[in-house]
């Protein structure tokens, strides 16, 4: 697993590449009110991510659908964008056919499976390579969408700063002594909350599935400052002192609100007693303001399972789930 992280800046481009040679033919551009992504676990993740990359910039609405059915809203002026590594998550294929019935303009994006065999000749299809984890072919996933979108914006989101110092990223932990090692034992036995910045959302929820998946260890996510106003409450309590630790992850671009607000958290969490450790997002242009925290938590998550004694691929339980849904 770690070979397939060190491969993300590589596989990054290939994603662009792929894209780029992949032919979008939408209705008028201006015809579209309403943009939809129906995506689950690793593959829904690429939705999480662009949601908050593209939130202050596309003026029609982006929604996340993470169910069967689609919202009430979708019709012939949606765009419907359908992400499944596999191409046979069922609740993905469940919304293409509704997306069908109600005429949305449809992007599918898979290596394989029903979802290319329902999209590749009818649809705009972006076929991706096959042979990874879902959540280990996040620039796969993520860069169809991203390339879609941009007819919607005149946003320079800092593509160039991304793919020249996305390496950058990586090469702290080619050491044998880095900072996802250090977190992993300080992590070791603990479930982690991890915290953040609204604008880094997606972020944190990227660290608890992947400590979820690849550690097989329970974690938590939250932001701020909607965790100030009901999950605040608990640090009073003793419970779980010793079990818990928080990760505070912070968006650089934060607003002078935003930061006090985390601050004051921070001096609260530690004069009750709770263990924390924080960090910050780097990078000038918001892509990769926004992916620079994602490498630390994915290779925390990798460490963690060598700690816990686990493989970090396989995700049985998931498989045994799906067969048991089959019967």
């Amino acid at each position: 697993m770690f070979e397939i992280l060190f491969e993300f800046p590589k596989n990054f481009k290939e994603a662009k590449k792929i894209s780029e040679q992949t032919e979008i033919k939408l209705k008028s551009i201006s015809s579209i009110r309403n943009i939809v992504i129906s995506g689950m676990g690793g593959s829904g993740f690429s939705g999480d991510f662009i949601l908050s990359l593209f939130r202050d910039s596309i003026k029609i609405p982006i929604t996340i659908s993470k169910y069967y059915s689609l919202p009430e809203f979708v019709n012939d002026k949606t765009l419907l964008i359908l992400v499944s590594y596999s191409g046979n998550t069922e609740e993905v294929l469940s919304s293409l056919e509704d997306g069908i019935k109600r005429g949305a303009s449809i992007v599918a994006i898979s290596s394989d499976g029903r979802l290319k065999e329902f999209t590749k000749d009818k649809y705009i299809f972006f076929k991706i390579p096959s042979g990874y984890p879902p959540r280990m072919a996040l620039p796969f996933l993520f860069y169809p969408i991203y390339y879609t979108l941009k007819n919607f914006v005149e946003k320079d989101f800092g593509e160039e700063e991304f793919f020249d110092l996305l390496p950058s990223l990586y090469e702290p932990f080619k050491n044998k002594d880095n900072e996802a090692k250090r977190l992993a034992e300080t992590m070791y036995g603990k479930i982690p909350v991890v915290y953040s910045s609204f604008s880094l959302k997606p972020v944190a929820l990227r660290w608890k599935q992947e400590i979820n998946e690849n550690s097989k260890n329970p974690a938590y996510d939250q932001y701020f400052p909607e965790l100030n106003h009901n999950e605040t409450v608990s640090w009073d309590s003793n419970l779980f002192k010793e079990e818990l630790i928080f990760i505070i992850l912070r968006d650089q671009y934060d607003s002078e609100r935003m930061s006090k607000r985390i601050d004051v958290s921070k001096e609260f969490l530690k004069s009750r007693g709770w263990k924390f450790k924080e960090y910050r997002s780097s990078g000038r242009g918001k892509l990769l303001n926004l992916f620079s925290l994602i490498p630390l938590g994915d290779f925390t998550s990798i460490y963690l399972s060598l700690l816990n004694s686990v493989e970090a691929k396989p995700v049985k339980i998931i498989e045994e789930l799906k067969k048991r849904l089959k019967s």
